[in-house]
């Protein structure tokens, strides 16, 4: 079983990795099997310049949404 560990992520911040971001979720995409788990640990969100309601619809936040449903669907059976 592996665990992908997600931290420090800071959406929504101006100096944010959202392309790394978007490799690390198709990394995920490829590598996750059935059983592994995708943890989210700490500075997920950076509520500091555009506040919590901004980081919440963030597109970046829409995209680990979709990847933690379609891990619950597959990654678990």
């Amino acid at each position: 079983m592996k665990k992908f560990i997600l931290s420090d992520l800071h959406i929504g911040h101006k100096d944010a990795q959202y392309s790394a971001m978007d490799e690390m979720i198709a990394y995920i995409k490829k590598e996750a099997k059935s059983g592994d788990e995708i943890w989210g640990l700490g500075d997920w969100f950076h509520m500091y310049e555009n506040g919590f309601e901004n980081c919440l619809t963030h597109p970046m936040t829409q995209k680990f949404r979709t990847l933690q449903r379609k891990s619950q669907q597959t990654f678990t059976r």
